[in-house]
């Protein structure tokens, strides 16, 4: 699970065969904003944003969900040089 700073919003990243989707969900029914630390994970890509979803983008910023309303990302992950 990932610290969304809000009780109302749960945000999860699954990994499976090197690839890691992060969803993000509002359980309230009141529409939130959250802005999520995924520097640790690499670089988000957008693949799924539920009606009522807004993103930057940029990719970075926050996320603003409405009621019950979704956002799927893709981490890319970050490639260090030797």
């Amino acid at each position: 699970m990932i610290d969304t700073g809000d009780d109302g919003v749960l945000a999860i990243a699954a990994t499976l065969a090197g690839r890691t989707t992060v969803a993000v969900h509002d359980l309230t029914g009141k529409g939130r904003k959250v802005t999520l630390s995924l520097d640790d994970l690499g670089t988000a890509t957008l693949l799924l944003l539920g009606e009522g979803t807004r993103v930057s983008d940029e990719g970075d910023g926050p996320i603003e969900l409405a009621a019950f309303a979704y956002g799927w990302f893709r981490i890319v992950p970050w490639v260090v040089s030797p």
